[in-house]
């Protein structure tokens, strides 16, 4: 992992856990960074215990058109 690549993940995971300390308790967080075409660019970070299902669900209720399950 390149420094400037590890450093976004400190910066990173360092926002969530802010962002997390003002959540409803059990809420659960992630974060997706996709690079259209660059499938390895790629990053997802998460909380422990986060079920994918369930933020496949949450987007869901926002209207996300999804054909099939969630696998």
């Amino acid at each position: 992992m390149s420094a400037i690549l590890q450093r976004f993940h400190q910066v990173a995971n360092d926002a969530l856990v802010k962002i997390g300390e003002q959540l409803c308790p059990g809420a659960k967080i992630a974060l997706v960074i996709y690079t259209p075409d660059k499938p390895e660019e790629d990053i997802v970070l998460r909380d422990q215990g986060l079920i994918d299902d369930e933020v496949v669900s949450a987007l869901r209720r926002r209207g996300l058109s999804i054909d099939g399950d969630n696998a």
